[in-house]
């Protein structure tokens, strides 16, 4: 483990779902915590986001848990983090832990909508 995840996270995870009578149903929420460092995303890092959402509030995260995007083929939502009261879903998940001996992922999330525009 990453001896500088300092933060215990909330993540929310559906795994997958079915198609019923043309209505996608979600499967049950699974609840998991994992350790984690948690940082604001620099200038440089924001332009890898959607134009539309290089305004949301993001984060960058380094965890040696590896957490899930979205996957339309399969119908699963992405992982949803709690952070600062705040709600977060995975963008982007890269491998960082080629070429090191510290397994780890960077995550980068987004802020969900409809939660206000302050911080």
């Amino acid at each position: 483990m990453i001896d500088i995840l300092t933060e215990t996270l909330s993540i929310e995870r559906h795994n997958g779902g079915s198609w019923v009578e043309g209505r996608y149903i979600k499967s049950e929420l699974e609840n998991l915590s994992i350790k984690a460092s948690v940082q604001p995303l620099r200038p440089n890092e924001v332009k890898i986001l959607p134009e539309h959402r290089r305004t949301a509030e993001s984060v960058k995260i380094y965890s040696d848990t590896k957490l899930k995007t979205s996957d339309e083929l399969n119908g699963s939502p992405a992982d949803v983090i709690v952070h600062d009261g705040k709600r977060f879903e995975v963008h982007s998940v890269a491998n960082w832990s080629i070429g090191t001996d510290i397994p780890h992922y960077k995550i980068i999330a987004v802020k969900q909508d409809g939660q206000g525009g302050g911080q």
